[in-house]
């Protein structure tokens, strides 16, 4: 796994909020190329180590995909409600 770069929480319009962040293109572009792997993975971590605003609220990071498994068969009332808000 590797870090791609640090991004920033902000509020957008209607109290929505939203992540911001950089990465050099072709920083990137040499990260991905180095994945032994068609597709990647990608990781949203909490920075818990966030002392100043200069640090970033969440990293990102990318490791090469493995195999997806086969969903278990759950019940009706044991399926989570799907929406597109952001977890925090």
């Amino acid at each position: 796994m590797k870090r791609l770069t640090g991004v920033w929480l902000r509020d957008g319009k209607g109290g929505k909020k939203f992540m911001v962040g950089r990465q050099a293109r072709q920083e990137l572009i040499k990260t991905l190329q180095e994945m032994d792997s068609k597709d990647v993975s990608l990781f949203v971590f909490k920075n818990n180590r966030k002392e100043t605003d200069k640090h970033p609220d969440y990293n990102i990071a990318v490791a090469p995909a493995t195999p997806r498994k086969a969903p278990k068969e759950t019940k009706k009332e044991e399926k989570e409600e799907v929406t597109d808000e952001v977890p925090f």
